[in-house]
């Protein structure tokens, strides 16, 4: 398995584009420009299960595991078939859960530039 970089970001976009989550994007977006209460976790919790739904309403299941496949250095099949326990202990190995907070904070407060 090896670290995340950069080119995993465009990967991901890719990902997120084939799976059409633009609006989703758009919505959180619009969300925290006119409720300013909104918190880090309150904007990461919109965009977690907002991709969740888009993702599995979509058919972009086999995008998903090869994007995995590549950051964990295995073949889409391996993710395809891993357990959900092993799944989630390689995602925080990959990225501990303050990197993925920080990145998405930062992600959020794109966002929010007009």
């Amino acid at each position: 398995m090896r670290s995340l970089r950069s080119s995993d970001i465009f990967s991901a976009c890719r990902l997120l584009s084939a799976i059409g989550v633009r609006e989703e994007f758009k919505s959180i977006a619009e969300k925290t420009n006119t409720m300013k209460e909104l918190t880090q976790f309150d904007v990461g919790y919109e965009l977690v299960f907002g991709l969740i739904e888009k993702a599995t309403s979509s058919k972009a299941e086999k995008e998903w595991y090869s994007f995995f496949a590549n950051i964990f250095e295995c073949k889409p099949k391996d993710i395809e078939e891993m357990n959900p326990c092993d799944f989630l202990d390689k995602m925080i190995e990959v990225a501990d859960v303050e990197q993925w907070k920080a990145f998405f904070h930062r992600v959020a407060s794109l966002m929010k530039m007009k």
